[in-house]
């Protein structure tokens, strides 16, 4: 199981959601972060990430602008890919199934 299988399987039943266009520093500033941290946005029908905000290149070395989705899947540790994969079905089945995409 990997990660774009699961988003692909999901993709199949939805169609991209247009927000807003707002400064994700605006929607993160009432989350209390305690040490280094980062966010991105990911479009998982683009399989691309923007915004990212906060300490990435502080604990990945690697400034934003050059980051893409392929480099972050490189960040995460061989061992725990199936897991991400697993939460991520589990997370997009919850979210489709109970709160609904709309």
């Amino acid at each position: 199981m990997s990660l774009r299988n699961v988003w692909n399987s999901f993709l199949k039943e939805t169609s991209p959601t247009h927000l807003p266009n707002k400064n994700i520093s605006e929607i993160l500033s009432g989350i209390t972060n305690v040490g280094s941290f980062y966010s991105f946005i990911l479009d998982i029908h683009e399989l691309s990430i923007s915004n990212i905000v906060g300490d990435f290149e502080k604990i990945h070395g690697i400034f934003p602008e050059n980051i893409t989705l392929d480099a972050i899947f490189s960040l995460i540790h061989p061992d725990d890919l199936e897991f991400i994969a697993k939460a991520d079905a589990k997370l997009l089945s919850m979210f489709y199934n109970e709160l609904g995409p709309e």
